[in-house]
């Protein structure tokens, strides 16, 4: 496993519903909160906001690991 990786990930309501770009705010909410919990670095890049409140047409985030303390591999996080 390698301790020095780095991701991007994109989430994306694609063409979807509002309900989809609700989600699209709660699944990232839910990856930054166990992603810091992780002690991964993590940073949200790029969003575009939908047309309703709290809704995301698309966000895109970066995780890396390299931490000394960083408790969680980051490529066992990406797994999960």
């Amino acid at each position: 496993m390698n301790k020095d990786s780095s991701y991007w990930l994109q989430i994306s309501s694609g063409k979807g519903p509002d309900e989809c770009a609700y989600f699209v705010g709660k699944l990232a909410q839910l990856i930054l909160e166990e992603a810091k919990k992780a002690k991964l670095k993590v940073d949200i890049i790029k969003s575009i906001s939908g047309e309703k409140a709290n809704t995301f047409l698309s966000i895109l985030i970066s995780l890396e690991s390299g931490e000394e303390n960083s408790n969680y591999d980051i490529d066992r996080f990406m797994q999960s």
